[in-house]
């Protein structure tokens, strides 16, 4: 996540035991599929692909943010709605 947030190249092993649901949810939410791969399957092609920063659309990226900023509000009381 703070290879997105700070915009910086990366490339992620995929676990199949436990943690690959937030790989998915990332992938869903910005389309870095090419970013998330399972260790079997590495090859030097993902060596490019870590040379260059993910391309994020920074107005999604804002929005939720914002969103997850509010609903951490509202479920630690310090906001009435949601």
């Amino acid at each position: 996540m703070f290879s997105i947030i700070f915009n910086k190249p990366f490339i992620a092993f995929i676990n199949t035991k436990r943690g690959n649901e937030r790989f998915f949810s990332l992938n869903q939410t910005f389309h870095l599929n090419n970013r998330f791969i399972y260790p079997k399957q590495f090859e030097k092609k993902e060596l490019d692909i870590m040379k260059k920063a993910p391309n994020i659309n920074m107005t999604d990226f804002n929005n939720l943010k914002a969103k997850s900023v509010k609903y951490l509000e509202y479920h630690l009381g310090l906001v009435d709605s949601y």
